[in-house]
């Protein structure tokens, strides 16, 4: 397994291209598809996966969309991508609405993509429906987790409750995962015990 970063986007957003020996899963399209493309190269990208629906994460979901590459969002998250409202848009001067993802995923749903094991651990606090995907020892947090630091909870469905709890259950996790989050630096578990 490769993990490609490519940042870019509205806000500096990292999207990553995941790869394999039979495909490619990409986590938040939020950078142009001909950024990916130019790490991947020709390999078949076989699924989208978002963390959450806010704007700078799928801005560009609609190009794999019309490429036939399926998407998948947790089902609290899925309205908010065509409500400029809560997918923060309308924040940023400009309403988009984006189409429902083909499919839906819960808490506990392992995906199987292009040869990886994808676990959905839905961690809600910076929205309704934000999910972290656990791949082994890696995980792909979202605006969840951060380098020393967590994402908002004060957006439409942002809850600093749940996303205390949502913490705490992801400090629980092994020290030796590595975390990739949605903005800025990866990190690890270990070095994430300061909450």
């Amino acid at each position: 397994m490769t993990i490609h970063t490519i940042t870019g986007g509205l806000l500096g957003v990292n999207c990553y291209a995941v790869e394999t020996e039979k495909g490619c899963v990409i986590f938040d399209p939020g950078v142009p598809m001909d950024q990916v493309l130019q790490k991947i190269g020709d390999i078949s990208i076989t699924a989208v996966l978002i963390t959450h629906a806010h704007v700078d994460h799928v801005l560009f979901l609609e190009q794999y969309r019309q490429k036939g590459i399926p998407s998948y969002i947790h089902e609290k998250d899925n309205a908010a991508l065509s409500t400029p409202f809560i997918n923060l848009s309308s924040e940023l001067g400009d309403e988009m609405v984006f189409p429902s993802a083909d499919h839906l995923v819960r808490e506990g749903d392992l995906l199987s993509l292009a040869g990886l094991d994808i676990e959905v651990m839905h961690t809600p606090g910076h929205t309704l429906g934000s999910v972290c995907y656990r791949i082994g020892d890696t995980l792909i947090s979202g605006d969840t987790l951060f380098q020393h630091s967590y994402g908002r909870t004060d957006f439409p469905g942002g809850s600093l409750t749940d996303m205390t709890a949502s913490l705490k259950r992801l400090k629980a996790l092994p020290g030796n995962i590595r975390v990739y989050p949605g903005h800025g630096a990866p990190t690890s578990i270990a070095e994430e015990q300061w909450w």
